[in-house]
C-alpha cells in the first residue's frame, strides 16, 4: 500500500483522475493497458498514484506495487516486491496453479515463490537453451504470472503500480506486459521523472517504441494553477493564505505541490507569517528563502550539468524569466560553442527551453528560475 502522509492534500488533477477512472473501467471489462504518470520531482506523481490506488480498491481491484531504487539497478525489483506483497496479503493459494509450466522459471525469478511452488520445482533442471530463448521464456513466465493473477483472482482485476521507473535498467518486462494487457483485466501504472528517464537512452528508446505501438497513455503533470495552489496552501497552513502570499509562492514554485508545501512549512517554522484581514501573509520585510529540502532538489538537478552550464544558468536566473543567449554569452565570457553546449544540457534537464519561433532567446521552465536564483544566493557561483 502507498503510505498516506499527513498534510499532503490531493488538489486538482481532475483530467488525470478521469483518465485513471476510465482506464480502470476498461480494465474491468478485460481491456487493460498502461498509464505513464510523468513529471518533475515533487509535481505530484505519487499523490496521483495514491488516488489511483484508492479508486482501484473501491472498484474491487487487487493492488500490487513495487519501486526501483536509485542505486539498485535490478530489473525485476518492483515485480519481486509486488509478488512479496501478494504473498503477504494471503494470495498464495492459487499460485502453484497459475505458475503452470513456468514454475521453474518463476521460482528462479522470484525467490519468495520457491516455498509456495515447492522444493521440487527448484530441483528441476531447465532445458538447455540459448540465452535469447531463455530470456524470452522468463519474460513469458512473468507475463503469464501477472496476467493469471489479473484473470483468476476473486478481484475485479489487477492494478500493478511501478514507481520511479526512471531508475530502471530496462523496461523489457513492462513492455512485454503492456503488449498483452489489452486482452486482460490488468491496469499497469508507472511513474517517472522526464529529465531522469531521458538521460538513459535505453529507457527513452523503450518509451518511443511503446509509443509507436500505441500501447500506453501518458499523463504528464504540470504545476498547479493559482487557485489550486491556494487550496493546497490552506491545507498546509491550516488557515487561508492571502492573495499576495499565494501569488508570491506560486511564482516562486511554479505550482509544484511539494515545493509549495515545503515553503509553507518553512514559513511557519520561521514564524514568518502574520494574520492580515483574516488570512496569512508574509510579515513585513520577510524575504523568501528556500528551505534545505527544496535546495537539495534544485542542486541535485544542477549538479548534473557542466560547469559552463551552471555558470550560464546563474547569470540567466538574474536576467529574468526570458533571457537572450547573446547577453548570457557577453556576461559569462563563454564562447558560442560552449554556450550552445550549456543550453543543450540545460534543455535536456528540462530547466530551460527556446521560445517558440526563436533560437536566440530562451525561457525558464518553472519553478527552476526562481529556485535556481535563490539557491545560488546561498551557494557560490562556479
Amino acid at each position: 500500500m502507498l503510505q498516506t502522509h499527513p498534510g499532503q492534500a490531493f488538489v486538482g488533477r481532475e483530467r488525470e483522475v478521469q483518465a485513471v477512472q476510465a482506464a480502470l473501467e476498461a480494465a474491468a471489462r478485460g481491456q487493460g493497458g498502461l498509464l505513464f504518470i510523468t513529471g518533475e520531482a515533487g509535481i505530484g506523481k505519487t499523490r496521483l498514484a495514491r488516488e489511483a490506488q484508492r479508486l482501484a480498491l473501491e472498484r474491487g481491484f487487487r493492488w500490487l506495487a513495487g519501486r526501483y531504487d536509485k542505486d539498485g539497478g535490478i530489473t525485476l525489483q518492483p515485480y519481486v516486491e509486488a509478488v512479496r506483497l501478494l504473498l503477504e496479503s494471503g494470495g498464495a493459494e492459487k499460485l502453484p496453479e497459475l505458475a503452470g509450466p513456468y514454475a521453474p522459471e518463476l521460482a528462479r525469478a522470484f525467490p519468495d515463490l520457491a516455498a509456495v511452488l515447492g522444493p521440487a520445482v527448484l530441483a528441476q533442471q531447465l532445458a538447455l537453451q540459448d540465452p535469447q530463448t531463455a530470456r524470452q521464456r522468463t519474460l513469458d513466465a512473468i507475463c503469464h504470472l501477472f496476467l493469471g493473477i489479473a484473470r483468476h483472482s476473486d478481484a475485479s482485476g489487477l492494478a500493478l503500480f511501478l514507481d520511479d521507473l526512471h531508475w530502471a535498467p530496462s523496461m523489457e518486462v513492462l513492455h512485454a506486459l503492456a503488449r498483452r494487457a489489452s486482452g486482460a483485466p490488468l491496469l499497469l501504472l508507472a511513474t517517472y521523472r522526464d529529465p531522469d528517464l531521458h538521460e538513459t537512452p535505453a529507457l527513452s528508446q523503450a518509451v518511443l517504441a511503446m509509443n509507436r505501438e500505441r500501447i500506453f497513455q501518458a499523463l504528464p503533470l504540470r504545476g498547479l494553477t493559482r487557485e489550486e495552489a491556494a487550496t493546497l496552501l490552506e491545507a498546509a497552513l491550516g488557515q487561508p493564505p492571502s492573495a499576495s502570499l499565494v501569488e508570491a509562492l506560486h511564482a516562486l514554485t511554479g505550482g509544484n505541490p511539494f515545493f509549495l508545501e515545503e515553503m509553507a512549512r518553512y514559513l511557519l517554522e520561521r514564524d514568518a507569517l502574520a494574520q492580515t484581514n483574516g488570512s496569512l501573509a508574509l510579515k513585513e520585510g520577510t524575504a523568501l528563502e528556500l528551505p534545505r529540502s527544496i535546495r537539495a532538489v534544485v542542486e541535485e538537478r544542477l549538479g548534473r550539468l557542466s560547469e559552463e552550464a551552471r555558470r550560464a544558468l546563474a547569470v540567466a536566473s538574474v536576467i529574468g524569466e526570458e533571457f537572450s543567449l547573446a547577453l548570457v554569452c557577453e556576461v559569462t565570457g563563454l564562447s558560442g560553442d560552449a554556450l550552445a553546449d550549456a543550453v543543450d544540457g540545460s534543455s535536456a534537464a528540462f530547466l530551460i527551453a527556446p521560445l517558440v519561433g526563436g533560437v536566440t532567446t530562451c525561457w525558464w521552465g518553472r519553478p527552476w528560475r526562481g529556485c535556481t536564483h535563490r539557491a545560488w544566493r546561498t551557494t557560490p557561483m562556479p
